[in-house]
């Protein structure tokens, strides 16, 4: 089984690939595409689409974020309903690009008014999305997605064409996996997800959710986590760790669209990833046991002497200016 798993893991990659390819020397068709979601990935997706001259449209909950949108000369709305029954009378791509939070209610959405449309997504979490789709028997209309870009901005005005060229976008492939012969429908989706990645400028990566879901958490996740708990023992120093820890502490959650509570969320979105990488951290960390201080007043402190006219706090906290 885990044979046949590998075969089909080269395979989806070449095909990728080959889209790819195909995509940057011809003018392979793209369907519609319907984006749900119209932040700094949604948005951004929509920019590049519209750029390169393919059919794109999209739904916003936002009515600021629809205004604007629509000043800016793109065909959105905030009238979801719509939004999907135009998807489905032009057969349109549907990429779910809301928070993890919202992905239920999208998705409850699409079976009722496009179903029969193909969906991707680019939330940061797959196996949660996953799950989702499975509890709605949608898997066999579902590619799911991930790119690896962003910024610590949020929502249209965050939205920038260009924001994933040269990035890796994960394209997911578990369905795949999970059934004897792949339908045509599926093949045809997966083939759809990869030239939608090639028209953004993006590389896509074909992997299965777990194996995102472990290596985001490694990577990405873990790295709030710590930034969280850096954080709060900076911030429970009062005011002067505060002022002293500026921009650092400022920007520990800068992190695409997702405002001051991206790391939190996302640790709780992905379960049990980030916390059994924070045990391997805590382990390495503490491979080697810590010998204590023995504590010491400041006369006991050794004292060196310093050049007559030099600054009394030269070389304590760095140069004297």
């Amino acid at each position: 089984m885990s044979h046949d798993i590998s075969l089909h893991a080269v395979n989806l990659s070449l095909e990728c690939e080959t889209v790819t390819a195909s995509f940057l020397h011809s003018s392979r068709h793209l369907p519609p595409v319907c984006i749900v979601g119209l932040g700094l990935i949604g948005g951004s997706i929509i920019r590049d689409l519209t750029a390169a001259g393919h059919e794109a449209f999209g739904y916003t909950h936002s009515n600021a974020g629809t205004r604007a949108a629509q000043k800016d000369g793109f065909d959105v709305t905030n009238d979801l309903e719509a939004a999907l029954q135009k998807a489905e009378a032009q057969q349109a791509l549907i990429v779910i690009a809301v928070p993890m939070d919202a992905v239920a209610t999208v998705l409850d959405a699409i079976a009722e008014h496009a179903p029969s449309c193909g969906i991707t997504d680019v939330v940061s979490v797959k196996q949660p999305v996953y799950d989702l789709v499975l509890e709605r028997g949608l898997e066999e209309r579902y590619v799911g997605g991930h790119p690896m870009a962003g910024t610590e901005f949020s929502g249209w005005s965050a939205s920038q064409e260009g924001l994933f060229q040269r990035a890796a976008w994960v394209v997911t492939y578990d369905y795949a996996e999970s059934v004897d012969k792949v339908p045509q429908t599926w093949a045809s989706l997966f083939a759809d997800v990869c030239n939608l990645v090639a028209v953004t400028g993006a590389e896509a990566v074909p992997v299965s959710v777990k194996r995102h879901d472990e290596a985001v958490a490694r990577v990405s996740h873990l790295p709030h986590v710590i930034a969280e708990a850096l954080s709060v023992v900076g911030d429970r120093g009062g005011t002067l760790a505060q002022s002293l820890a500026g921009w650092l502490i400022q920007g520990r959650h800068a992190r695409r669209g997702h405002g001051p509570v991206a790391g939190p969320q996302h640790v709780r979105n992905q379960r049990g990833e980030p916390r059994q990488h924070h045990r391997r951290v805590h382990r390495t960390a503490c491979r080697r046991p810590l010998r204590p201080l023995r504590r010491r007043s400041f006369h006991e402190a050794p004292r060196r002497e310093r050049p007559p006219g030099a600054h009394p706090y030269a070389g304590t906290f760095g140069r004297a200016t």
